[in-house]
């Protein structure tokens, strides 16, 4: 006979919330982390926010947003994986077997067909974690599932979806840890919706000031002096005056990507260089600040494709992502070093 009983708290709901916790725990308390209620594949929404320099004890939104799901398991087993050198598989399509193979520890989950296919129905602009918590060490491992589709899972199983689960291997580095200068990824991953954006608008631009260039013509060589066109000089100043304000600039907690500075300083040079409306100037003038201001925002729709090709690798369980991210000088023991 079956005994009666009240209501039961299973286990695996008990090993789930502990896992949000301990997620919880390891990001910054000015962090905003909402539990999402109801869970369709998402766990947490995590809003950034930065400190306030005029009130150390306070913190202001950055308006940056990812999500997590959080998955926990009494304890982690690390495996080996192997991974072979390669070009961007958004652009070339590998045999399996080709390249140079290094071996990589990881931590392995199995995770299901739907949340993978919510995940790439988000598209990249919003990063989703999956967060893989050890709940005896309280270790956690973590992969932005975005990126992991798009160099890895899609590259090697674009079927995937005909599969009940699929396995993701998330790299042994990759230990969420708010402390620890690799964090600094969590900002910049959270930052993304705001490159994309800037990306987009540099594009638009480039293509506006590279008609207006071609209406304007190249100022005749013999000309001693020339009066540079209203339109072209409007919009540069425009354009000039809305990208300066983006807070992709900004550098908060260590979170910046390098290449924005060389390009914030080109926009500045030409804000600052930018010639009067109405006042003569030499041509020789007005060509050189015509050639720049086409390398300038050139530079500028560059930064989009460098995002593509190197940023969306960074922590994958992929051959270049394991040179750019483990660092041996801060390493004690590390397990992942290639074989």
């Amino acid at each position: 006979m079956t005994e009666a009983r009240t209501k039961q708290r299973q286990r695996r709901h008990i090993s789930a919330d502990s896992g949000v916790d301990i997620v919880k725990r390891k990001l910054p308390r000015s962090w905003v982390v909402r539990e999402m209620s109801p869970d369709y594949g998402l766990d947490l929404h995590v809003e950034v926010f930065g400190p306030d320099p005029t009130d150390p004890e306070s913190a202001n939104t950055l308006g940056e947003h990812f999500y997590i799901q959080v998955k926990a398991t009494e304890q982690i087993e690390l495996h080996k994986h192997v991974v072979r050198s390669r070009g961007n598989v958004t652009k070339l399509d590998p045999a399996p077997n080709d390249g140079t193979p290094m071996t990589i520890r990881v931590a392995k989950f199995t995770l299901d067909t739907e949340t993978l296919l919510t995940v790439e129905t988000m598209g990249a602009a919003i990063p989703v974690l999956l967060c893989y918590v050890d709940l005896k060490t309280e270790d956690v491992y973590y992969v932005c599932l975005n990126d992991y589709l798009a160099k890895v899972l899609l590259p090697t199983n674009p079927a995937y979806q005909e599969q009940n689960t699929a396995t993701v291997y998330i790299p042994s580095w990759n230990q969420l840890d708010q402390h620890d200068p690799s964090f600094s990824y969590i900002g910049l991953l959270a930052r993304r919706g705001k490159y994309y954006s800037a990306f987009n608008t540099f594009a638009y631009q480039l293509k506006e000031l590279d008609n207006a260039l071609f209406r304007a013509g190249i100022p005749e060589p013999n000309s001693p002096v020339v009066v540079p066109p209203r339109e072209l000089l409007t919009l540069v100043r425009l354009f000039l005056r809305a990208d300066l304000r983006l807070a992709i600039w900004d550098k908060i907690d260590g979170s910046y990507w390098s290449p924005l500075e060389d390009v914030q300083s080109d926009l500045k040079t030409l804000q600052d260089t930018l010639p009067k409306v109405g006042a003569a100037i030499p041509a020789i003038e007005l060509t050189e600040y015509m050639s720049a201001l086409h390398i300038g925002f050139s530079r500028a729709v560059n930064l989009g494709r460098m995002y593509e090709e190197l940023v969306r690798e960074w922590r994958q369980p992929t051959y270049l992502a394991a040179g750019l991210d483990r660092n041996p000088a801060q390493a004690v023991n590390p397990p992942e070093w290639p074989e």
